[in-house]
């Protein structure tokens, strides 16, 4: 997984100490915070779910030491960055997008957060991000296209599957017709719209759209609609 991974070879780069956890239970992990001193706490949607679950002592912990949290792996549920905000008043919060073809492609900063609930923030630095429709034409703000990550990060490829590799990565459609050299961009599958500020927003997986009534529907719009009723746990 590229996003444990980047943990890894970021703390022999910067010279951080990084504290491996195997954990069953959110105790495990509140505990590790407080005795480690942890700084920086990386995670994906399930481990936030299971750190604000009710009987966790989370909620009765201070966390002084800890100054930030970064979110990858899918979106994080608005109900459970409420919960983790409501504890980590002083922590930043940082909410980022990626695909392992192309690593991490957006962030959102965390000033923006109250701002732009459910975004997923911008292009990270030396990276663009095209939403484009079925002809490979920009859309408008408001309009649902594919994200396509374009810049140095885009990987070769799937190891001895080209017709999967050809599949994802494609020639970039928006280059100008002066430019001859070809340059390949990743089309990521998922459904994105941005704001009239190019804030990016996730509608949902090409593949797991549901169709109603002629309403293209996102399975994340209706877990989000469970999740918010209270009367689902993770």
């Amino acid at each position: 997984f590229d996003y444990g991974l980047n943990q890894l070879l970021t703390a022999f780069q910067e010279g951080a100490t990084l504290v491996l956890l195997t954990f069953q239970f959110p105790d495990e992990i509140v505990q590790a915070l407080i005795k480690e001193r942890i700084t920086g706490l990386a995670g994906v949607p399930p481990l936030w779910c299971v750190l604000t679950q009710t009987r966790s002592s989370f909620h009765r912990q201070k966390f002084p030491d800890l100054r930030y949290i970064t979110n990858s792996g899918g979106a994080m549920p608005l109900e459970v960055l409420r919960a983790l905000r409501k504890v980590l008043t002083d922590t930043s919060v940082f909410l980022m997008y990626g695909l392992t073809e192309a690593f991490r492609s957006t962030f959102l900063p965390p000033d923006q957060l109250d701002r732009r609930p459910g975004s997923m923030g911008k292009a990270m630095p030396d990276t663009e991000i095209l939403v484009l429709d079925e002809q490979g034409a920009p859309c408008r703000p408001g309009e649902a296209g594919e994200l396509v990550h374009r810049g140095p990060t885009v990987s070769m490829g799937y190891w001895g599957q080209p017709e999967a590799t050809n599949k994802v990565l494609r020639p970039n459609p928006c280059l100008p017709p002066e430019v001859t050299t070809q340059e390949l961009v990743c089309y990521s599958g998922d459904l994105v719209k941005t704001d009239e500020d190019g804030f990016l927003y996730f509608v949902g997986r090409r593949d797991t759209m549901i169709k109603s009534s002629g309403f293209r529907i996102s399975p994340t719009e209706v877990e989000e609609v469970l999740y918010a009723s209270g009367k689902l746990a993770a």
